[in-house]
């Protein structure tokens, strides 16, 4: 794991660098937007960016939902950098910030590409607990959750 990776608050001037990168995991779907993440910004309970020597490298965006819910709405990590331990840096630095109690959900496509993600879910706690018709346009989706202790 990179110990020179700084976890910081996620600032404006992230969110189109972050949203490029999550385009190379989704492509040009639909929701994936500027306005999309603008949307998320102003809902966000925590909101968090990882740089590595100082270049970013992945964000998270956690949304309130009907207590106690809370969204991880968005999280990317660099696929350039992937699989180095940023993305459990990321969603350790909001964990902590969440409330005891409060359960934390997640959805991702449905589909071997996204087998990586499922089983960073799985190592972060979170149990896969169904799957969603056309949740990413035309693609299903797998909902995942855990309780914060």
């Amino acid at each position: 794991m990179p110990t020179n990776v700084d976890i910081t608050k996620l600032k404006k001037r992230d969110i189109e660098p972050l949203l490029l990168m999550a385009r190379v995991y989704y492509g040009d779907q639909e929701w994936l937007k500027t306005d999309y993440v603008k949307q998320l910004e102003k809902r966000a309970l925590v909101q968090v960016s990882a740089l590595w020597d100082g270049r970013l490298v992945g964000g998270a965006i956690v949304v309130a939902a009907k207590a106690p819910n809370v969204w991880l709405a968005f999280m990317v990590v660099d696929k350039n950098v992937s699989r180095q331990g940023i993305g459990e840096q990321l969603f350790k630095a909001f964990e902590k910030d969440l409330e005891s109690g409060t359960r934390l959900w997640h959805t991702l496509p449905d589909g071997a590409a996204f087998k990586p993600s499922q089983n960073f879910l799985q190592k972060m706690g979170l149990e896969k607990h169904g799957q969603l018709d056309n949740w990413y346009e035309k693609q299903g989706g797998l909902a995942f959750s855990k309780v914060i202790r």
